[in-house]
């Protein structure tokens, strides 16, 4: 067996926050958490997780000033970046992969759906997960 990958969710709901991180340790990831979008930032800068799931809409700094800020980072470029959002229309899909994520979940999701993409999306990056 590999070692266990490592999730970063950053989410400004608990209850999101909280679903994702039971579901993902169950099947076998490493889960980080944080609340608000400069803590996010930090974690990933200083943990470097496999893949991070970040919701757009938060607090004070978006979901997308995030990502920017995350893909202009030597250290934290080439972690894919997953969008958990309630956002669903195509054009914000379309920003999101133009600002360089490498998936995109519409809220409510499925949990399965969400180890599903994040499996997919780390064996794409060669990570088994």
């Amino acid at each position: 067996m590999t070692e266990q990958s490592t999730v970063l969710i950053v989410d400004d709901e608990a209850d999101v926050r909280e679903v994702l991180a039971f579901w993902l340790r169950r099947e076998g990831f490493r889960v980080l958490v944080a609340e608000e979008s400069a803590e996010g930032i930090a974690v990933a800068q200083s943990e470097g997780p496999d893949i991070i799931l970040l919701d757009v809409m938060m607090p004070g700094i978006s979901g997308w000033e995030v990502l920017e800020r995350l893909k202009d980072d030597d250290r934290t470029r080439r972690i894919p970046v997953v969008m958990c959002t309630i956002l669903v229309e195509p054009r914000f899909l379309a920003r999101a992969t133009e600002l360089g994520a490498a998936g995109y979940i519409g809220k409510p999701f499925k949990p399965e759906a969400v180890v599903k993409t994040i499996r997919g999306t780390l064996e794409a990056a060669g990570d088994p997960g």
